[in-house]
């Protein structure tokens, strides 16, 4: 060892060549670090430490510090065991007597961990502007939605039972709910809808995801479903709970890459004390267990150990970080849960998410067979800057009974509500619109009368501005495209709820059996 520098005492790895690139010495913690003992390192020539994508990046690096003295480079260096190590090399060239470079010193720094924080940040602000993209597009997609099905509903309700028109506005107003659904999902998974905790139907989460994965999915690979029909709720927020199912299944898609079966899986099971608990990190108790199988290539005994570990990935850095499977275990453990993962190279893989189990149904949706009972007399004032929106909404409330007027934007809600403040009950108004949105012009409507009564729609995720507006006053929420009886339902609750009910203001008109709509009383 060189009496000028002693490279052992230093905190950094260090690898002496020659300026051919020959091994000449290291120190111990280039050892370890690559898994090499100093025998096999001064066997080698840096450039076998390199892949052949690096050889040109570390040939320049050399032949700068042969002709300037210094050189510095990242590097992608590769382990003993073909581990991937990013480095950055400063290299400092060392002459001899006679004045030429005798030894190139290069001292290395692990930054493996640094850029792959860098690129989950990249890739997280490269999803942020996807979300983005997708709320704003199904924002208008579900103002579409809204029209197709308020006017499929209306049509529905004004033909005769057997028609071939019945039969195609029912299928109309099945495709917009269907739509409606996606567009709800895709809100989700962009980060613009946040439920928070809630009861959640195991059953319809995975169809849910099953139905979002599949164009993704190779028709090499089939999927198939095990769900106990009477599997219990869950309580989390359905969001976080819907990435992690579909984190593993577009996991389970990686793995299968010549094919194969995707299989989701619902049950209940109880825990007792013992290895399962104590593996998984959970108390005994009930539970329900979500799986998701592959018949893929599955994971080693070596790795398995730590696929929950940040950052460890067995795919390549264009792939995955390795951040999927230990936030979907952070996601899981902050409900009380964990997950179980059983593997058999060749044979496929399973992984088991167990979440507390409740016996708490669902909220019930909407669904109320007496339409009649919905109608009303009241003056509702519609804000809608989308004209086939603004139509449909008015068209729907005056066939129950309403009075309507209508405005394109908040501005001009203001000057007509100060024109029809004694006449107007309620406002059914757009969150989203140009000039003021929904919430501020109900701040400004209320300094004209804190009575107001406003119901806000939109077709963004609606759940991160209910704090705010509720905090405002703001009377309600209904999310586009909603259906005829939800919105019914919705102004009723809210308008009998502000005064005594007055009697029932509608009286059923019917022709020929079918139908028609309702109309105020006299």
């Amino acid at each position: 060892m060189k009496d000028y520098i002693f490279i052992e005492d230093l905190p950094v790895m260090v690898l002496e060549m020659a300026p051919d690139g020959r091994v000449v010495n290291t120190n111990e913690a280039l050892s370890r670090s690559f898994g090499y003992s100093r025998d096999e390192l001064v066997s080698l020539n840096i450039a076998d430490l390199v892949p052949e994508s690096q050889s040109d990046r570390l040939l320049e690096s050399i032949a700068r510090a042969v002709s300037e003295g210094t050189a510095n480079a990242e590097l992608i260096l590769q382990t003993k065991a073909g581990r991937s190590l990013h480095v950055r090399a400063d290299m400092l060239a060392v002459r001899g007597p006679d004045g030429g470079i005798a030894e190139i010193t290069a001292f290395l720094t692990d930054i493996t961990q640094k850029r792959l924080l860098e690129e989950q940040l990249l890739q997280a602000q490269k999803m942020s502007s996807v979300g983005l993209l997708t709320a704003g597009v199904a924002h208008d997609f579900n103002n579409i939605l809204a029209t197709i099905l308020l006017a499929s509903q209306m049509i529905n309700m004004e033909v005769q039972e057997d028609s071939v028109l019945k039969r195609q506005a029912k299928s109309i107003q099945s495709s917009a709910e269907s739509g409606a659904e996606l567009a709800s999902q895709l809100l989700s998974f962009a980060g613009s809808s946040t439920s928070g905790p809630r009861i959640v139907s195991p059953n319809d989460l995975v169809n849910d995801i099953a139905n979002l994965s599949k164009p993704c999915l190779d028709n090499s690979i089939s999927i198939e479903f095990h769900l106990d029909p009477n599997v219990r709720n869950i309580v989390a927020d359905r969001n976080q709970i819907a990435q992690v199912v579909l984190n593993l299944a577009l996991n389970a898609k990686d793995a299968m890459k010549s094919g194969g079966t995707l299989t989701f899986t619902t049950e209940d099971v109880q825990v007792a004390e013992g290895i399962l608990s104590r593996s998984l990190d959970i108390v005994q108790g009930d539970y329900v267990r979500i799986s998701v199988s592959d018949t893929g290539e599955g994971i080693d005994e070596e790795n398995i150990t730590s696929i929950f570990e940040p950052f460890f990935t067995t795919k390549d850095s264009k792939q995955g970080t390795g951040l999927g499977l230990s936030v979907a275990l952070g996601i899981i453990r902050k409900y009380g849960g964990g997950i179980d993962v059983k593997s058999k190279l060749n044979e496929g893989t399973t992984f088991a998410l167990y979440i507390p189990s409740s016996t708490k149904p669902e909220l019930a949706r909407v669904d109320n067979d007496d339409m009649e009972a919905l109608c009303g007399s009241e003056h509702i004032l519609v804000v809608d800057d989308r004209d086939e929106v603004r139509s449909s909404a008015s068209q729907m409330l005056e066939l129950w009974g309403y009075r309507v007027s209508s405005a394109a934007d908040g501005i001009a809600a203001i000057e007509m509500y100060k024109d029809l403040r004694s006449e107007v009950d309620a406002l059914l108004m757009d969150l989203r619109m140009p000039g003021i949105d929904g919430i501020e012009t109900h701040r400004r409507l209320k300094e004209i009368d804190d009575s107001v009564v406003v119901v806000l729609t939109s077709g963004y995720g609606l759940e991160q501005l209910e704090q705010k507006a509720s905090s405002q006053g703001v009377a309600g929420f209904i999310k586009k495209p909603y259906k005829i009886e939800q919105l019914l339902s919705l102004l009723r609750r809210i308008l009998d709820g502000r005064r005594a009910a007055t009697g029932n203001p509608c009286r059923k008109h019917v022709r020929g059996g079918t139908h028609l709509a309702f109309t105020p009383e006299g």
